[in-house]
Formats: structure tokens, C-alpha cells, sequence
């Protein structure tokens, strides 16, 4: 993610170092009645092609971003992907889009990740997962770019590598004194011992039940779920509620942030998009107010485009948000 130039969000996995994970999207449009907004994860055996049956492959890339410190324009990724020809499409489009891919590592004899994704004609989605060459980023890759990562003030993660990786990563910026920004998807239970090293988790109502055991239905009860987030230790909470807008939850204070009202075409990539958004106002010094405004003006652009990585909105796009 480049703060002052380039898209507000290009997403890494734990290598999301927010650790990345890469999966270029395959997009199709279905009928809603007859697809579920669920995720199937299954194994593939190579990679696709570059373009799609329908429409052209979108790069999904829920990996880990590194924010360093003050204004640097330069962050960078740690992520896997896999040989072949994707590979090479895929390191041209970061170069394109002026993405340090310097800790971006090749996985031997592993395809690169792929997302098969099914959006209905009211923007919402199925996708089904073949996580390859993300399932390949190790602690090791981490260790190699540990001063990376306490050179860094935020470390953004999440949930689509191993959870080792991710340990590891968090472990890593935790004993450095880096702020930890966990995206939890997809869901998944989590240990206390982990959340505690988190500084800000942004769940959505799926992921913040899964946490918590508690239904999230209305603000009322993210409010529950966020409070018993703050519980297990984690120190501040974003829960994100889509055209509810976004609830913010710290010690200190409860704020509901509203959400623009769109008519949204494909919300594949709305959370990626939020919370590269936010960490780029936060890295820049905005209050988590004013960055959670910021992450879902941003958000709500994106849901208006079909694609993941084509939807993302250039930073001059948002220049005029207040």
C-alpha cells in the first residue's frame, strides 16, 4: 500500500505481513437464489489461467501489511506465491502499482494461491478457496524479515496462512513494541493468549461470533461481542457491520460510525479494502475515529465495482471525504 501515491490498499498475508496471502480471483456472476455467502476451502492442482471463463482474474491478497513508522511511502509485504506463470503476473502487477516486493517469497512445487468467487446480483458472494503457496509461508519467512517488522509501526494480519505464521508474526511485532491490527477472517476460534498481544481486531458479525460466542444481530450486540473482546485482552475493537456502518469499542469509549448508503455491486473485497484504508489513516497519524471514517468511505467505493483488486479506489479518488 503505497500512503501517498498509490491504491489506498494492496493486501498482504503473513508474508496479509498484514502475512500475505495471495489468491487471484476468478469472478462469476450466479443467480442469488442459487448460491450462499460461504467459504469452501479445497486443494488445487496448478494454477489458472490469468483471465477468467467469465471476467478477468482480480488478485485477492489477505496477507499481512507492515506499516512502518511516521509517513513512510514505502511499506512492504512478506508473502508466498507459487511458481509458474501466475508468479510472474502477479510480481508485474505489484510493479505496476509501485508495491515493495522485496520480501516477497516464491514457494517451491506450490501452485499460488486461487479464489473462485460467485457474486449474486445484490453484490454479496461465495468463494471457494485453494489456498496453496500461502499454506507454505513458515516462521522462517518471518524471521527473515523480522527487522522489518519491528522497524514497523503497525503489523496488519490475518487469518488466511497458517496459524503458526501468524503466531509467529504476532509474537514477533508484539515483543517489538509494533501494534498489532488483526483482520480474524475467515472466522476462527482464537486463544486468549494470542488476543492479548493484539492491539485493534476488526471483526465482522460472523468472525466477531465465532470470537465470542455471541450472536451478533444488531449494534446491541456487537457491543456484547466487542465488550468481550476487550475481555480476553485485546485493546481496542472495530466490528464492522456493513451498511450499519462500523462499531468502535476501547476502554475508554463506544462510537458508531455510519456507512455511506450505496447501491453495492460485488462486496468481495470490502473488508480487505477497510483495513488497508484504516491502517494507512492510522500510519498517518489520524485519530481511530477519523480512520475507521476514512477505512469505510473507502470500503464503500469499492463495493460499488465488480472485482477485489479492480475495485480497490485509487487514493486520489478519496482526496474529498471530510
Amino acid at each position: 500500500l503505497d500512503i501517498q501515491h498509490r491504491r489506498t490498499v494492496q493486501q498482504i498475508e503473513i508474508a496479509d505481513m498484514d502475512a500475505p496471502s495471495f489468491d487471484p480471483d476468478q469472478l462469476h456472476r450466479r443467480n442469488p437464489d442459487r448460491i450462499r455467502p460461504v467459504r469452501r476451502t479445497g486443494r488445487e492442482k496448478a494454477d489458472p489461467p490469468v483471465g477468467g471463463p467469465v471476467r478477468r482474474a482480480h488478485l485477492r491478497l489477505p496477507v499481512a501489511v507492515a506499516v512502518e513508522h511516521e509517513y513512510d511511502p514505502d511499506p512492504f509485504k512478506a508473502a508466498e506465491v507459487g511458481q509458474r506463470r501466475l508468479e510472474v503476473a502477479l510480481r508485474q502487477q505489484f510493479a505496476a502499482d509501485g508495491i515493495n516486493t522485496e520480501a516477497l517469497f516464491t514457494a517451491k512445487d506450490t501452485p499460488t494461491g486461487t479464489a473462485l468467487i460467485f457474486v449474486s446480483q445484490d453484490g454479496e458472494n461465495c468463494i471457494a478457496v485453494a489456498p496453496g503457496a500461502n499454506h507454505s509461508l513458515t516462521c522462517e519467512a518471518i524471521d527473515a524479515v523480522a527487522d522489518r517488522i519491528a522497524g514497523a509501526e503497525y503489523l496488519l494480519v490475518q487469518l488466511e496462512i497458517p496459524m503458526e505464521t501468524v503466531a509467529c508474526a504476532i509474537e514477533k511485532a508484539y515483543a517489538a513494541g509494533t501494534r498489532v491490527v488483526l483482520n480474524p477472517a475467515p472466522a476462527m476460534p482464537l486463544a486468549d493468549e494470542l488476543l492479548r498481544k493484539v492491539y485493534l481486531i476488526t471483526p465482522n458479525r460472523t468472525e466477531s461470533e465465532t470470537l465470542t460466542g455471541i450472536p451478533v444481530h444488531t449494534v446491541q450486540d456487537a457491543s456484547k461481542a466487542a465488550g468481550a473482546l476487550l475481555a480476553k485482552g485485546v485493546g481496542n475493537v472495530i466490528v464492522t457491520l456493513g451498511s450499519e456502518g462500523a462499531l468502535i469499542r476501547t476502554p475508554a469509549e463506544e462510537l458508531l460510525i455510519p456507512a455511506r448508503t450505496v447501491t453495492p455491486v460485488d462486496t468481495t473485497a470490502a473488508g480487505d479494502v477497510f483495513n488497508g484504508a484504516l491502517l494507512v489513516a492510522l500510519s498517518e497519524g489520524r485519530s481511530l475515529a477519523d480512520a475507521v471514517r476514512f477505512a469505510a468511505h473507502s470500503a464503500s467505493v469499492s463495493v460499488t465495482r465488480m472485482g477485489a483488486q479492480a475495485s480497490i479506489p485509487w487514493r486520489g479518488e478519496l482526496e474529498t471525504l471530510a
